[in-house]
């Protein structure tokens, strides 16, 4: 899986399992990724308004970042939910990453 390297690098003991330990998962794990996404689409925005020319004002940009991130979580639920109701995040992140590739493959003529 994807997520073992990132284990490997930066979780303290690797072990996020939606199985085993439900609370830590949804505490910790999410937590990394909200971490990582929130800097990479703040980055985005930034780029976005110099190369733009616009001035946001903070409620500009947090509200931006609310609907980067809620995407992100409906996008998780969408491809992570199992049979039984539950979700897995890390799946859900994985399949709409992929998703998101392929689809951009697709409408550049790549594949």
């Amino acid at each position: 899986r994807t997520v073992a390297f990132w284990n490997l690098l930066y979780a303290d003991n690797a072990k996020y399992s939606p199985i085993d330990d439900r609370a830590t998962y949804l505490v910790e794990a999410l937590g990394h990724c909200a971490q990582c996404h929130i800097g990479v689409a703040t980055s985005g925005l930034e780029m976005s308004q110099n190369s733009l020319r616009l001035n946001w004002s903070r409620e500009e940009v947090d509200s931006r970042l609310k609907g980067i991130m809620k995407s992100i979580h409906e996008q998780c639920i969408a491809y992570g939910t199992k049979l039984d109701g539950s979700v897995d995040y890390v799946q859900g992140a994985n399949i709409a990453g992929f998703v998101k590739v392929a689809d951009a493959m697709i409408d550049q003529g790549v594949i």
